[in-house]
């Protein structure tokens, strides 16, 4: 089986096995299907649960081989297994946690579980779509990393340097980019921002591109430090983040053959960091509450430095029984997201929807505030902040910070229907700018806007502003990597392109690049 050719894919023969696409593409959504109607007709806990359970197991086997054994992507099936991760893993957990307890999510969360079974059927059936759309509608892309220029390895250390200097300097914080008193951010925090996700995915891809990479002691130290600095975006940032990585690997064709031991061991070791770093990630959010540090859009008005210092210090002598059973309570609470989408189905019944204000919010957060000037005042769309803002007063809910996610914003904006055209269009929208838009830029934009859509959709609580926000951002960033790589080129020719190993094949180091003046006349 061969790809085709020409602008349609990005361009590598190489593709998925036919089982794996008819795995995703039909076994897959009929699956969901019936298990949306299943907790339809039966709503009560029981049928919640299996439900979720369902959606659950289906979301862990198609993560495993979209980021392992896939060759190519369809952002439709990225997005489903994004929702079925927040809204059907994170509910499974939290009822199992809740069965502890011996109560229900509708009791613990005081919500009608008619209400919670219906929405949870329309997870289902959503992401069942969107599995069905990405076989029979969407081309797969692929990218030929082999067309990576060895010049290229220069994005790796650029970013690195970036995203170390908006940390030394304020502008990376608990959880992300600093805010300034006016809600405004700088640009090295959001050009860090963008960078420091897809960094380690990038650095793997371009590992055979440079001599220093090729040797195992720099290349981990590189990418631990490139993880390292991700910690103060959150538990999800890391967590995504190593979902493109191990994809990155997969592309490379860089295939763990240790034996079972080993990997069960290492699988464990990883548990146990993930934990580590929730512990110290949840104890920094625990330090600055306990200080009156609370300032704007949740993060700390104290540095960094100080608050990754005194959560170590709490950890290592305050931590005591109570912080012990919040951060259980938070492990448990926090991964149920669907209270707020099965609120707005409840409220789509009665309240027309918004008509395309949350598109128009999202478009008007992403315009630069010297542009919107012209036409209004950005200092209102940045005083309202989040979607939530704008949704909940018209549709009769509280106006406060909810899980939101594509659903929502759909739901919001044209009710039901919204809620399956959204996220379909989206990725639709998504791969035809990958496909088409990009097709003549330099491979390495290509792979970027490729990572970072990845790493956006997995994530159930991206919400529509948030997406075009950070598609705003990536595009600012590929936009001025143009010139750089333009000049890179001109000042450091390459001699000799060498193949890519063949996967599983270890690459001899060689010399790839030879750094020459050029020559005037040229």
């Amino acid at each position: 089986m061969t790809g085709r050719t020409g602008s349609a894919y990005l361009f590598s023969p190489e593709v998925t096995s036919p089982a794996i696409v008819q795995e995703l593409g039909w076994g897959m959504p009929l699956l969901l299907f019936l298990a949306g109607w299943f907790t339809y007709l039966f709503r009560t806990n029981t049928g919640f649960e299996i439900g979720a359970a369902v959606g659950s197991i289906v979301v862990c086997r198609s993560v495993y081989l979209l980021v392992v054994k896939c060759q190519d992507l369809r952002f439709t099936w990225v997005a489903s297994c994004g929702l079925l991760l927040g809204y059907a893993l994170g509910s499974l957990n939290t009822a199992l946690q809740l069965a502890k307890t011996h109560q229900t999510i509708a009791e613990h969360f005081y919500r009608p579980q008619d209400d919670l079974s219906t929405a949870i059927s329309l997870v289902l059936w959503i992401s069942a779509a969107l599995f069905l759309v990405g076989f029979i509608v969407e081309r797969p892309i692929r990218l030929d990393r082999t067309k990576l220029l060895n010049t290229d390895v220069i994005y790796v250390y650029i970013g690195v340097l970036i995203y170390l200097g908006a940390l030394a300097t304020g502008q990376i914080g608990y959880m992300g980019a600093a805010v300034s008193d006016d809600r405004h951010v700088t640009v090295a925090g959001t050009m860090a921002g963008i960078i420091g996700p897809t960094l380690p995915a990038i650095t793997v891809l371009l590992r055979n591109k440079s001599n220093l990479l090729r040797r195992t002691l720099p290349f981990r130290l590189l990418l631990l430090v490139e993880i390292a600095c991700l910690l103060p975006s959150g538990r999800r940032a890391i967590i995504y983040s190593l979902f493109c990585l191990v994809f990155a690997f997969t592309l490379v064709g860089d295939r763990w053959r240790s034996p079972l031991w080993k990997k069960a061991m290492v699988v464990s070791a990883c548990l146990a960091g993930l934990y580590c770093v929730n512990m110290l990630y949840y104890a920094m959010r625990y330090s600055a509450e306990q200080s009156g540090a609370a300032k704007r859009m949740g993060a700390p008005d104290m540095p960094l430095g100080e608050l990754v210092t005194s959560a170590v210090k709490f950890i290592k002598d305050g931590r005591n029984a109570s912080f012990d059973e919040d951060m259980a309570a938070n492990l448990r609470d926090r991964t149920f997201v669907l209270p707020y989408f099965s609120d707005l189905v409840v409220q789509s019944r009665t309240h027309p929807g918004l008509h395309g204000q949350i598109v128009l919010f999202g478009l008007g957060m992403a315009t630069p505030s010297a542009i919107y000037s012209l036409a209004g005042d950005k200092d209102k769309i940045l005083a309202l902040g989040m979607e939530e803002m704008v949704a909940n007063p018209q549709l009769g809910l509280p106006a406060k910070d909810e899980a939101n996610s594509l659903l929502t914003g759909g739901i919001s904006d044209f009710g039901i229907p919204g809620a399956f055209v959204y996220p379909i269009v989206l990725c639709l929208l998504m791969n035809f700018t990958v496909r088409v838009v990009l097709g003549r830029v330099p491979e390495l934009i290509k792979f970027l806007a490729l990572l970072m859509s990845l790493w956006m959709l997995f994530q159930t609580e991206m919400a529509v502003t948030g997406l075009i926000v950070t598609a705003r951002n990536l595009a600012i960033l590929m936009l001025g990597w143009i010139p750089v790589a333009i000049v890179t080129r001109f000042f450091l020719k390459t001699s000799h392109r060498v193949p890519d190993p063949l996967p599983g094949k270890r690459p001899a180091i060689v010399t790839l690049v030879r750094y020459e003046a050029v020559p005037k006349s040229q």
